[in-house]
C-alpha cells in the first residue's frame, strides 16, 4: 500500500510542477501572439511599391504642403505607439457616393458536391443563433434542444499539453508505464484508450504549442498506425470497414452512407483453367504461359499464403499475373497454388455460371435482355429505368454503356457521370441567383445537382425557427421522411431563385439505390441566363405573398 502511496504522492507532485512550468511560459507567449498582430507603425500601410515594401515617411513640410493644396482629399492623423514617440501621417480621403447599394443578403456555407447524411440535429445547442438580433424569438428555438452544448464539460487543451508532459516526464524521470500512471487516476484526461479514445489517441489530432523547448509530445508517444497483431485477412477487414462500395462512392469514408454496406460475396465464374486463355499475354520470364509449373519454388511463409487467399476471397477471377505483383511472388507459382486450391461451385461444373448480380438491388431492369436500353433512347420512355424515375445502372444496363463517360451514349446516367454545366452566382432581381456561365443548355440537359445535409423531419421542424425569421429556407421534400437543407452545407444550387415561369425543373431519381435531386433545362437556355425553377404551391403555405421575393431552393415541382 505504501508504494501505491508513495506513487501517487510523486505523480501529484510531477503534475503541479509540469502546470507550473507551463503557466511560467504561456503568459509571455500568448502576449508575444497578441503583440505580433498589431501594426507597428501605421507608416507601413502607406508603403512605396518601388520601396520594396518599406514605410514611405514623409516630412511635416511636405505634408502639410500637400494637405494645403486640396484640404478636401487629404486628413492628418496622429499616431501613438507603445514603441515610439507620436507622429503624424496624411492619408487620402476617399468619398464613397451615397447611391452605392448594399450587397444583397446572403449566408455563407462549406461547399459540398454530394449530400451528407445528418439524420437528425444532435441534442445539445451549440450557439444561440441570431443572438444579435432582438425581434428573433431564441426561446421558442431553444424549446427544440435538450440542453446547451457549452453546459457539457470538454478537455481544455491546455490542460492536454500538461497531462502529456507529466506523463513524458514520469516516464523518463521515475521509470513509470502509462499504465502505472492511469491507475493513479491523478492526471484529469486517461492517457491509454479503453472504451473510449484516451489522449494518447485524441491528441494526435490537434496542434501543440512549441514547448516543452525542444521537445515533441506528439513524437514522445507516437501512436502506431500499422495493423499490429492482424494478418493480411485481418487488416483488410479493418479497411473494409471505412470503405463504401456504394456505386455512388467507391471512396473511404463515405459522409453519405451512415451504415457499413457489406461486400457481395465473390463467386468466380469460370475456372482457374479457363482463366488462362483470358489473359493478353506473359507478364514476365517467371509467367504461368512460360514456365512449367514443375519448377523450382521460392519458400512461402503463413503471411504470403494468407495475403493470397486475401485478395482471391475478394476477388476470386483475379489473374496470377496481378496478384504476383502484389504480393510480390513469382506467377507460376502462385496459379499452381491456386489450381490446387481452388474448387469450383457445383452449379458452375454444370454449365450454369454462379455470379452475384445487382438484380436484388435493382429490381424489373430488364434493359439489355429487352434490347431496349439502346444509344438515343434512354432520355424517353422507351427506357424503362427513366420511365421509373431511377438512372440507368452502371451494371444491369449494357446496352447504353452508362458506365462509360467517354462515349456519352447513355442520356440517363448524367448524376451519376457528373455532366453538370457551368454556372454561376450573380446578383438578380431578387438578391443572388444562379447563371449559366459560358455554354448553352439544351431541353432535358442536367444543370446541376443540389445537395447539402440529409435530415429527419424533426430536425426540419427546429431549424423551421430561423429559416422564417431569415427568410431564406433551403430545404428540399427528399422523400416523406428525409429532406435535404442546404443551409449549412451546399452547393451553388442554392442560389436559384422561384418564377412561375421556370426554365428549369427539378426530379428526385434514384441513382444506383440512392436518391438525389437534379436541376434540369425545361427548354432551351442560352449562356449567361438565370436559372429559374418553380417552388411549388407547398413552399409558399407558410409565407404571405409579399414574402415571395426570398431567395430559396425548396422546389416540389418535377418536369414531365
Amino acid at each position: 500500500m505504501e508504494g501505491v502511496s508513495d506513487l501517487k504522492t510523486s505523480t501529484v507532485s510531477c503534475f503541479r510542477l509540469t502546470w507550473l512550468d507551463f503557466c511560467a511560459w504561456n503568459i509571455p507567449y500568448c502576449q508575444e501572439a497578441l503583440d505580433g498582430l498589431q501594426v507597428s507603425h501605421l507608416a507601413t500601410m502607406l508603403a512605396d511599391p518601388s520601396s520594396g515594401g518599406r514605410p514611405v515617411r514623409q516630412s511635416k513640410k511636405s505634408q502639410k504642403n500637400r494637405a494645403q493644396e486640396d484640404s478636401n482629399s487629404f486628413e492628418e492623423f496622429d499616431i501613438w505607439n507603445r514603441y515610439s514617440k507620436p507622429s503624424s501621417i496624411t492619408a487620402e480621403i476617399y468619398i464613397v457616393p451615397e447611391s452605392m447599394s448594399a450587397y444583397p443578403s446572403y449566408e455563407s456555407c462549406p461547399p459540398t458536391y454530394r449530400s451528407h447524411m445528418i439524420e437528425d440535429d444532435p441534442d445539445p445547442l451549440p450557439f444561440i443563433p441570431l443572438s444579435d438580433d432582438p425581434t428573433f424569438n431564441f426561446q421558442l428555438h431553444v424549446d427544440d434542444y435538450k440542453y446547451f452544448a457549452w453546459n457539457v464539460a470538454s478537455n481544455d487543451p491546455d490542460l492536454e499539453v500538461v497531462s502529456l508532459e507529466t506523463a513524458r516526464r514520469l516516464t523518463a524521470d521515475n521509470d513509470l508505464t502509462l499504465v502505472e500512471i492511469d491507475e493513479t487516476e491523478v492526471l484529469p484526461i486517461i492517457l491509454l484508450s479503453g472504451e473510449r479514445p484516451g489522449l494518447l489517441q485524441t491528441s494526435q489530432h490537434r496542434d501543440f504549442p512549441p514547448w516543452p523547448k525542444n521537445v515533441s509530445l506528439r513524437e514522445v508517444f507516437p501512436i502506431s498506425r500499422t495493423y499490429t497483431g492482424a494478418g493480411p485477412s485481418g487488416q483488410l477487414s479493418d479497411l473494409f470497414r471505412s470503405f463504401c462500395n456504394n456505386q455512388n462512392c467507391t471512396i473511404g469514408y463515405c459522409v453519405v452512407h451512415t451504415k457499413d454496406i457489406p461486400l457481395p460475396k465473390a463467386v468466380p465464374a469460370i475456372s482457374m483453367t479457363s482463366l488462362l486463355p483470358a489473359i493478353e499475354g506473359p507478364c514476365g520470364s517467371e509467367c504461368c504461359l512460360l514456365v512449367n509449373i514443375n519448377s523450382i519454388k521460392t519458400y512461402w511463409t503463413d503471411e504470403d499464403v494468407e495475403m493470397m487467399n486475401s485478395v482471391v476471397k475478394y476477388v476470386p477471377e483475379t489473374s496470377p499475373c496481378d496478384i504476383a505483383v502484389i504480393i510480390r511472388k513469382p506467377c507460376f507459382e502462385i496459379y499452381k497454388r491456386r489450381l490446387q486450391a481452388t474448387t469450383v461451385p457445383a452449379r458452375l461444373k454444370r454449365g450454369k455460371p454462379v455470379r452475384q448480380t445487382r438484380k436484388v438491388i435493382v429490381k424489373g431492369c430488364n434493359c439489355a435482355k429487352n434490347k431496349t436500353c439502346i444509344k438515343n433512347s434512354c432520355s424517353t420512355d422507351n427506357c424503362p429505368c427513366f420511365r421509373a424515375h431511377r438512372e440507368c445502372d452502371l451494371l444491369m444496363c449494357t446496352g447504353c454503356c452508362p458506365r462509360d463517360v467517354e462515349l456519352n451514349i447513355c442520356r440517363n446516367a448524367s448524376i451519376q457521370q457528373g455532366r453538370f454545366k457551368p454556372t454561376a452566382v450573380r446578383q438578380s432581381k431578387w438578391g443572388l441567383g444562379l447563371f449559366l456561365r459560358d455554354e448553352d443548355a439544351d431541353k432535358q440537359d442536367l444543370i446541376a445537382e443540389y445537395t447539402g445535409e440529409v435530415f429527419y423531419e424533426a430536425t426540419v421542424l427546429s431549424r423551421h425557427d430561423v429559416a422564417e425569421h431569415i427568410g431564406r429556407n433551403y430545404v428540399f421534400q427528399l422523400k416523406n421522411s428525409l429532406s435535404i437543407d442546404a443551409a449549412k452545407a451546399g452547393n451553388e444550387t442554392r442560389y436559384i431563385n422561384h418564377s412561375s415561369k421556370p426554365n428549369c425543373w427539378t426530379k428526385i431519381l434514384s441513382v444506383n439505390g440512392e436518391h438525389r435531386i437534379g436541376v434540369f433545362a425545361a427548354q432551351s437556355i442560352k449562356a449567361g441566363s438565370e436559372i429559374l425553377i418553380d417552388y411549388g404551391k407547398e413552399f409558399f403555405r407558410d409565407y404571405k405573398p409579399e414574402n415571395t421575393q426570398m431567395s430559396v431552393s425548396a422546389s416540389r415541382i418535377e418536369g414531365v
